[in-house]
């Protein structure tokens, strides 16, 4: 009757309002979302076991997946006036003594480089270098700045044990020479004093190793 009808018209209402109608949307599309994803699962397992070119398989795979993310992706875009704000409130709650909203920066430990980057702040860092251009002596320079300052770090060591990385580290904080590490019949009094005062009391509880070769991206 008229009544049904006049509720039903007020529930639309209600629905078309911006705030309730950006909430279903985002129900739906979460929605569509999963089922997408176990449809490819689904394809993927069928045509794997199904003995299919498992290349193209994964191409495919891979291909839609994708498809599926870019739209996430783009829900991720951000209104460059909105984010300069938000910086603008994060130096002043920050030079005021409060808590910005963005993780705080670990300084290096090489005057210089924090100078130029303002120390390490948290994100995706790529050291490149040619052979023995000195990547793995500054990541460990990193390492022990980050620890020193209260932080905790995970290594993963690729290319050398765990031996010998934490070796390097002692090196570095102890301010003992590697060949003299390598060859202890040369270390001297002032080594052992170093090696049983910073470099045996730093924090190397929060240092964290996996020393596996074959650790592969994806895992890591």
């Amino acid at each position: 009757g008229s009544a049904s009808l006049s509720q039903a018209l007020d529930f639309s209402r209600h629905m078309m309002q911006p705030s309730h109608l950006d909430h279903h949307v985002s129900v739906l599309k979460s929605c569509y979302l999963r089922r997408q994803a176990i449809l490819t699962a689904g394809r993927l397992e069928s045509d794997a076991y199904a003995g299919d070119d498992i290349d193209a398989t994964l191409a495919e795979t891979i291909n839609n997946l994708g498809s599926l993310a870019a739209g996430t992706v783009a829900t991720r875009i951000q209104n460059g006036r909105d984010v300069l704000q938000q910086f603008l409130i994060d130096l002043e709650t920050a030079r005021t003594g409060g808590t910005p909203s963005e993780a705080p920066a670990f300084k290096t430990g090489i005057p210089e480089l924090d100078e130029a980057m303002g120390g390490i702040v948290p994100g995706f860092w790529l050291i490149g270098a040619d052979t023995s251009g000195g990547k793995t002596a500054l990541s460990l320079q990193l390492v022990r700045a980050v620890i020193n300052q209260g932080g905790r770090v995970l290594v993963f060591a690729l290319e050398m044990s765990s031996r010998q990385l934490v070796r390097r580290i002692v090196s570095g904080e102890g301010r003992i020479p590697m060949q003299r590490l390598m060859r202890p019949e040369t270390l001297i009094e002032y080594d052992y004093a170093n090696l049983s005062g910073r470099g045996a009391t730093w924090a190397a509880e929060n240092l964290l190793i996996c020393d596996d070769g074959d650790v592969t991206i994806q895992e890591v």
